[in-house]
């Protein structure tokens, strides 16, 4: 069983990195470029960047996948 978690950020020209695995993400973690697949209990921790505006806080979200 698995699920997809879509990531958005309302200001124009914002970038997205994540990490699947609950860890602080950076500029260096995964860039976001659609729905991401959940298949396991997971943490998704993500920042938003944007040229000339300070990062985002991180946001966070855990993931629990019930089986059948």
């Amino acid at each position: 069983m698995e699920g997809r978690v879509t990531l958005s950020d309302v200001s124009r020209g914002t970038t997205i990195y994540y990490t699947p695995d609950g860890s602080k993400p950076t500029t260096s973690s995964k860039l976001y470029m659609g729905p991401i697949t959940v298949s396991a209990n997971e943490t998704i921790n993500a920042i938003a960047v944007s040229n000339g505006a300070t990062d985002s806080p991180v946001t966070s979200a855990a993931y629990t996948i019930d089986p059948p």
